[in-house]
């Protein structure tokens, strides 16, 4: 790592063992073959070389301004297919018909597909005007393929238990990650991110 945080080289393959190291440490990794634990860590450890990239100064702006284009393309394409659709002479809309293609449903569907490009537009316009400590994105992303990793591997869903007073959390998921951490060097406090991921995952699995 370089004295401004950077990594140097993404995880190698000794990075990948020691990750495998930890998964066997889950009771339930027993049933898994070497090459589903290699697996596993090489998801890991790809999530952590996309963080480390995404969060380089000269990558963010890269990506802003390639967000930037790809929305702005997609409103244009969405008034390009509003414009069509509207104009559609009626043995177009019959011959479309046939195919359980309708013209009205296509033009409503690039209508709100265009609204959606114009807010994110602007969300993502809002976001990068916004100051203050940027999101660790190693931290982020590792904790999310983490947590779908400790998921595959246990069949249970990644959860903490919270002490009442001192909220300090605990349990088979925070150690979990708290090991990948360590390996990855992810300067990060992993008991957060442990309750976040657990807690965005429930979430997402409630609302499904």
């Amino acid at each position: 790592m370089t004295n401004d945080g950077w990594e140097i080289e993404p995880p190698g393959r000794y990075i990948r063992d020691q990750i495998v190291q930890v998964l066997n440490e889950l009771a339930e990794a027993a049933k898994l073959t070497q090459a589903d634990l290699e697996y596993y860590a090489e998801q890991i450890c790809d999530c952590a070389e996309i963080g480390w990239s995404e969060a380089r100064p000269e990558n963010a702006n890269i990506s802003k301004r390639g967000s930037e284009q790809e929305l702005e393309a997609i409103k244009s394409f969405c008034l390009k297919g509003i414009e069509i659709f509207s104009e559609l002479h009626r043995p177009a809309r019959r011959a479309l018909s046939a195919w359980e293609v309708q013209a009205e449903e296509m033009q409503k569907y690039f209508e709100k597909l265009g609204q959606a490009a114009h807010y994110a537009l602007h969300e993502l316009e809002d976001r990068q005007g916004q100051r203050g400590r940027p999101e660790k994105l190693d931290a982020k992303y590792v904790s999310e393929e983490a947590a779908w990793v400790f998921k595959e591997i246990t069949d249970r869903r990644p959860t903490v238990s919270k002490d009442p007073i001192s909220n300090i959390v605990s349990g088979p998921w925070v150690n979990f990650l708290s090991r990948i951490f360590e390996v990855l060097g992810i300067e990060a406090q992993a008991d957060y991110w442990a309750d976040k991921t657990a807690r965005e995952k429930n979430r997402s699995k409630e609302s499904d």
